[in-house]
């Protein structure tokens, strides 16, 4: 990195204090104080290419984003080797900032200005070099995921293929299914149909208040068994909350209170309990439930004789 410590240039052209005695006073001054110090000279001499170009390279290790700015404002100088440096030291905090493309183009501008510069034109090739090896890099990995892309289009094809199949026969498989579904629901509603309409022309009102009440009867023992079939689940419930126990148990450390396994246990005991007391249960609603059902089954055939 070439920077340039003190750029006096305009020092002999004048009397009194001028931008480049401000500059030569910072650079000999507090460094600590540099960057608020060149700030305020350029806010008096905005277009002084050295204060842009000192504080650019002050800010190039600290504040990249802000170096460029003012490197990038150094270049505009009508001196070429203020401007090569600028050009060159902006090329390498574009290169800190990522912007490599940029910082080759830089570094090219470097030594367009002073081509007899060994230690531009080092820093371009080095910086060329980057650039080629990074897209060449890009381009391998470009070929490498398109290979990829293209083996995951055939996977996929293959399994859209496997999916496609097992669809249609799926579709076949279950096409005669739905079908007779169709048909026993269309029965089913044929024979309610004919049954309400064999109510409704019945003329034995005793006949009709005895399959009222089997069909109530069968109401009643249908709801008994389905809250039976819901407690006798407790079962189930039962052996999870005893698996977890166990493995609470197992895993306890010696001499710590068992209260909430004991309380599971407990749990899974009363409910074990009313779970099997369903499962009795169950059986003996289901005869009642089949028995009522033959009742109703004959009073309908009762009622369709002449």
């Amino acid at each position: 990195m070439r920077r340039l410590a003190l750029l006096l240039l305009c020092a002999a052209l004048a009397w009194g204090e001028t931008p480049a005695d401000r500059l030569d006073a910072i650079v000999r001054g507090d460094a600590a104080q540099a960057r608020s110090a060149y700030e305020k000279l350029l806010l008096d001499e905005p277009g002084f290419h050295p204060a842009h170009y000192n504080l650019g390279c002050l800010l190039l290790d600290t504040d990249a984003a802000a170096a460029i700015e003012h490197l990038s404002a150094a270049t505009a100088s009508p001196l070429p080797s203020l401007a090569a440096n600028a050009f060159h030291n902006l090329a390498l905090a574009l290169y800190r900032r990522g912007r490599l493309d940029e910082a080759v183009a830089a570094s090219a501008r470097a030594c367009d200005l002073e081509p007899q510069a060994t230690d531009l034109v080092k820093t371009h090739r080095e910086l060329t070099r980057v650039l080629l090896l990074r897209r060449d890099e890009a381009r391998r990995k470009a070929a490498a995921l398109e290979k990829e892309q293209a083996t995951l289009k055939d996977r996929i094809a293959v399994e859209d293929k496997k999916l496609s199949d097992a669809e249609k026969a799926h579709a076949d498989a279950t096409r005669p299914l739905y079908a007779r579904l169709h048909e026993i629901k269309a029965a089913i509603s044929d024979a309610s149909d004919a049954r309400r309409n064999l109510i409704r022309t019945c003329p034995d009102a005793a006949l009709k208040a005895e399959l009222a009440a089997v069909m109530q009867r069968l109401i009643e023992l249908r709801a008994q068994a389905a809250a039976l079939r819901e407690r006798a689940e407790l079962v189930k419930q039962a052996d999870r909350e005893e698996e977890a126990a166990r493995r609470m148990a197992e895993g306890i450390i010696p001499g710590t209170r068992t209260t909430r396994i004991d309380q599971m246990r407990e749990r899974a005991a009363r409910a074990r309990k009313v779970g099997q007391e369903a499962l009795v249960a169950l059986p003996e609603v289901q005869k009642a439930i089949e028995k009522a059902e033959r009742e109703e089954e004959a009073i309908y055939e009762r009622m369709a004789k002449p």
